[in-house]
């Protein structure tokens, strides 16, 4: 390969002084490859270039990229106590928002069933058709005995859980409790004599 830089040499091979047509220089062979292969280097240049766009830039799943598993939902659960209180266990109640301010909730049931299935809450700041939420401990309640005492359902000698979801009707939102089926109480182990097991406390006298 041949340099533009030899011209003058070839020039000088060429001896200009002794030519008219100055094109006889141009004409020379050696001049001739080296402006075949500026021709080329000129062409190498010349690139075609794509330049990449935004959508460029998102991954594509692949065909044997399995799609991702959504995360479950947790199941929000509570229970009713032997005294009746409907008990939004800490995990149940933060969940749910519960107790972050007074809160106060209308309870209702399905009509035209005579046993509960389910309890509907719906949030209200109307005192006179409200219950109020209260916190116990831990956890938060609202206190139901006559409501549940007065439509059947028997909380002191059966245990009740129940699971909570959202729900929406006639323009109102809450939260339905699903009533589990219930399971009976179990009472403390007794013996054969009708006395309860274990040793009996000893009761000292004072001297």
């Amino acid at each position: 390969m041949y340099d533009l830089a030899e011209l003058p040499g070839i020039c000088k091979l060429v001896d200009l002084q002794h030519i008219n047509d100055e094109s006889a220089a141009f004409s020379h062979p050696r001049f001739s490859k080296i402006q075949t292969n500026h021709k080329t280097l000129q062409h190498m240049k010349e690139k075609s270039i794509r330049f990449f766009t935004s959508q460029d830039n998102q991954k594509t799943r692949k065909k044997s990229d399995k799609p991702r598993k959504s995360k479950k939902q947790p199941t929000l659960t509570g229970t009713i106590s032997a005294k009746g209180i409907v008990v939004f266990p800490v995990k149940t109640a933060s969940a749910l928002d519960l107790g972050v301010s007074p809160m106060r909730f209308k309870v209702g049931v399905q009509e035209g069933k005579r046993k509960i299935s389910s309890l509907y809450l719906v949030q209200t700041d109307v005192q006179t058709d409200g219950f109020d939420l209260v916190k116990a401990g831990r956890s938060y309640g609202i206190e139901l005995a006559g409501v549940l005492t007065n439509n059947g359902l028997d909380f002191k000698t059966a245990k009740h859980a129940f699971v909570v979801k959202e729900f929406s009707q006639d323009g109102m939102t809450g939260y339905e409790l699903q009533l589990k089926d219930s399971e009976p109480k179990v009472k403390a182990a007794v013996s054969a004599t009708g006395k309860k097991r274990g040793r009996p406390r000893k009761i000292e006298v004072a001297a």
